[in-house]
């Protein structure tokens, strides 16, 4: 190629592999889960998930929607005409299925309980390379909270 230099033709190999692998069916260059997983226990906190009485720990990012603006997960307003801000986003491993948690199954982060509302998988080429869901944190009861404080 005339006027390449060498980091344009690295690139452009690069990218000759990636679509000569995706043309040949080899899943190598397309799953990123290992990499993905390294990152989340890099960057993640650790949670506990129970599922069917049993604990699993692992790494996930957890992330805040109020930061959002599209952050209402429930149809319903409280009796004070407000939602409840206390969802999260949940960036896991491949390595643990969460789509198929039930009503029972929740999780612990930072010794706090959040039950999943809602989750999917992300696929590449039909390679699931993380779980993504909503986390819903338990709410405490005010009426507890004022007893104990006397």
């Amino acid at each position: 190629m005339p006027g390449a230099t060498a980091s344009s033709l690295k690139r452009f190999n690069s990218s000759a592999e990636v679509f000569a692998s995706a043309a040949t069916g080899d899943d190598n260059i397309i799953d990123k889960s290992s990499a993905i997983e390294k990152y989340l226990k890099r960057l993640g906190r650790s949670v506990t998930i129970i599922k069917n009485g049993s604990e699993t720990e692992l790494f996930a990012v957890i992330e805040q929607t109020w930061k959002r603006n599209k952050s209402r997960f429930e149809k319903s307003i409280s009796p004070i005409g407000r939602y409840y801000n206390g969802y999260y986003i949940y960036y896991g491993p491949s390595s643990f299925d969460i789509t198929g948690l039930g009503d029972e199954d929740f999780a612990i982060i930072d010794g706090k309980k959040y039950y999943f509302i809602q989750s999917e998988c992300v696929k590449v080429s039909g390679v699931i390379q993380y779980y993504r869901g909503v986390l819903k944190k338990e709410q405490e009861d005010i009426n507890d909270e004022l007893v104990s404080s006397y």
